[in-house]
């Protein structure tokens, strides 16, 4: 959670080996890689502003609001 929130990242989603996220920096070619061994997912982005992936990532309680991950 801590690199996510450095970083402005937001899981969307996780499907068929591919990692989807949102983030405010989607051509970071270092954080991909990094998602990309972090998770042994390809890693998909989205191009989204800095304040709403903050608001969504301080929202992210598991119960309400995170992202689904449908491996």
């Amino acid at each position: 959670p801590d690199f996510l929130r450095t970083h402005k990242i937001l899981p969307l989603h996780a499907h068929d080996g591919v990692l989807t996220v949102a983030m405010a920096k989607a051509d970071d070619a270092f954080l991909i890689k990094a998602l990309e061994l972090a998770t042994g997912l390809k890693v998909q982005t989205r191009v989204a502003v800095e304040s709403d992936i903050e608001r969504a990532l301080a929202a992210g309680d598991p119960e309400e609001g995170e992202s689904q991950l449908d491996e």
